[in-house]
């Protein structure tokens, strides 16, 4: 087996395994949690709060 493949293989095991260790303790929140407040893209203002449980997909954007 090449070592390329080889060490892709273990590098895809690693990472597999890495991602099956999280935690199953639910994380603990506090009010300060959704107080954030942005502004959007046509200057309006956002708060994060007024999101909580439904999905939600951000973007952000670097004019660089």
């Amino acid at each position: 087996m090449p070592s390329r493949l080889r060490l892709s293989l273990v590098a895809f095991a690693v990472a597999l395994v890495a991602g099956a260790c999280g935690s199953d303790s639910q994380s603990v929140e506090s009010e300060e949690d959704s107080s954030l407040v942005a502004a959007t893209a046509s200057g309006g203002q956002i708060d994060f709060g007024s999101l909580e449980g439904t999905d939600t997909v951000l973007w952000f954007w670097a004019p660089w």
